[in-house]
């Protein structure tokens, strides 16, 4: 399990170092959301409404993407 402090300062590093890659977009979703890694690599670009600030989390019972 990941602690708050630590958490925090990854993500001080990401947003330092690595700002905006894929790592550390990924992080900053896992630690906002909670969701499962698995679910996290399973959505794609469409997924995200932009409007809404917001990520679009459906169940593909088929493994597929879309």
């Amino acid at each position: 399990m990941l602690d708050g402090e630590r958490a925090e300062k990854i993500r001080e590093y990401l947003g330092r170092f690595e700002y905006a890659s894929r790592k550390h977009v990924l992080f900053e979703i896992l630690w906002a959301t909670s969701i499962r890694v698995g679910t996290l690599h399973s959505l794609d670009l469409e997924d995200f409404r932009s409007d809404e600030q917001a990520l679009a989390i459906r169940h593909r019972p088929d493994g597929g993407r879309h």
